[in-house]
């Protein structure tokens, strides 16, 4: 179970579209009558915001909890995904700088989906298994990565930008329910406790 849960939060995370977004922004994201607001600068305002998010939401997993964190992380990132959707069904030049306060916000939100696989990956396996599930995690999210870069400006040229951002939104919503019904809480658990509850989780698929 603890492989199934790295392996499914580290996939969906770069899944989710952090990846092709920040690659193909500048082909993706209109011009505004803003300063910096532009094509141009889009990959740049969401490493911006990814950074800050960082910074200032480094010790919400150990306030809220790894579950609770991680859960609302991914329905903050698909509702904001959702909006950028809705603007490019109905894009008006005039208000075009709106699609970047909801990309903003979709990067200072993304922190918590990419952080809590790496806190997992610490805390659900032993030393001497924890770098191959570290190795195991970073494939994982390296697959995402490739999968949304080969099929990004695909997707966009047979359908539009919008399908695709719901398409990005919808794996989040994943994510979210996969946090909610798979994922427990590690949080001021002992390395013993975890494993115990575990072992339960394999105790009760093995009962008849």
């Amino acid at each position: 179970k603890a492989v199934f849960i790295v392996i499914v939060t580290s996939s969906l995370h770069r899944l989710g579209g952090i990846t092709s977004l920040v690659v193909y922004a500048p082909k993706t994201f209109p011009d505004t009558n803003f300063p910096m607001l532009d094509s141009a600068h889009c990959s740049t305002i969401i490493m911006l915001s990814v950074m800050a998010g960082s910074i200032t939401q480094c010790r919400l997993p150990d306030v809220l909890g790894r579950k609770p964190f991680l859960a609302l992380a991914s329905i903050l990132d698909c509702i904001a995904l959702i909006l950028i959707g809705v603007y490019f069904i109905f894009p008006l030049s005039d208000y075009s700088y709106v699609v970047y306060i909801f990309l903003i916000f979709f990067g200072f939100c993304v922190t918590g989906v990419g952080s809590v696989p790496y806190i997992l990956v610490g805390e659900l396996f032993p030393m001497n298994i924890r770098c191959e599930a570290s190795a195991l995690s970073a494939v994982s999210m390296a697959a995402g990565s490739a999968i949304t870069n080969k099929f990004h400006l695909l997707l966009v040229s047979y359908t539009n930008t919008s399908v695709v951002m719901f398409s990005y939104a919808f794996i989040n919503f994943l994510l979210f329910v996969f946090t909610l019904m798979i994922v427990f809480e590690t949080k001021c658990k002992t390395f013993e406790e975890i494993q115990h509850i575990l072992e339960k989780s394999v105790e009760k698929k093995r009962e008849p």
